[in-house]
């Protein structure tokens, strides 16, 4: 288990003590993207990236050519550290998912504005775009699967309508980090827009008609997306 954070790291070692002692988490430590997997080559049966991806952008990245030197460089490592036959795992969510199915999403003023960095057009934008990428590092051709009955987060998370002003959620929730970097750019004051939309449909006892809406939404398209794909068991 790796990941950039210290403090995600802390929180995780927690939760997977038990497996560390029994060796089935061998590794519990720091690694930032796109750094070589420890382990060395053809190390792993498989390897899975939790809404990673999308923070490995770049000034030199060009949806246009699908120029992603940080996200290509990340996926060439995963490739090289999975044994012959291994199998790659990639979750995260396509744009329509996160404005449409997600009921946080519906209080955020001018959402689709977020998504206009060459990286989050990537990750969240369409297969195909996704599939390149994955094939010029050696990966065939990938499948996706939309898991209808998953949710993106925890049910009393998510369904908790408290849970969407609390420090901790907004901190988590990638989508807001994006909210408070266009308000600095721009000055703008999206963030204290969408604290205003809770409230105002908290007191007007609608916040649950839009919650509904969104789940009725969720349910038929999914929240997020998981790719998959095989590293070749031999090479031609």
């Amino acid at each position: 288990m790796f990941d950039a954070s210290e403090g995600m790291l802390s929180y995780a070692r927690t939760k997977v003590a038990d497996y560390v002692v029994a060796g089935r988490v061998p590794h519990c430590e720091q690694l930032v993207l796109p750094c070589p997997i420890p382990g060395g080559e053809q190390h792993y049966d498989a390897i899975c990236v939790n809404f990673v991806l999308h923070h490995l952008g770049s000034p030199d990245d060009n949806i246009d050519t699908l120029t992603f030197p940080k996200a290509t460089g990340a996926l060439r490592n995963i490739y090289d550290a999975l044994r012959k036959g291994g199998l790659f795992l990639m979750i995260t969510c396509l744009r329509q998912q996160l404005t449409h199915c997600l009921w946080h999403f519906g209080l955020i003023e001018k959402v689709d504005d977020l998504f206009k960095e060459p990286i989050l057009q990537l990750m969240c934008g369409d297969y195909n775009s996704i599939e390149k990428i994955l094939m010029e590092v050696g990966f065939p051709a990938m499948q996706a699967t939309v898991p209808l009955h998953e949710i993106i987060m925890k049910p009393q998370h998510y369904y908790n309508v408290d849970t969407a002003s609390d420090p901790k959620f907004i901190l988590a929730v990638s989508a807001f980090a994006l909210l408070k970097k266009r308000d600095k750019e721009m000055g703008t004051n999206y963030m204290e827009t969408y604290f205003q939309r809770l409230h105002d449909l908290k007191e007007s006892n609608k916040l649950e008609a839009l919650i509904d809406e969104k789940e009725g939404m969720r349910k038929t398209y999914g929240c997020l997306t998981v790719i998959a794909v095989q590293k070749p068991s031999k090479y031609t």
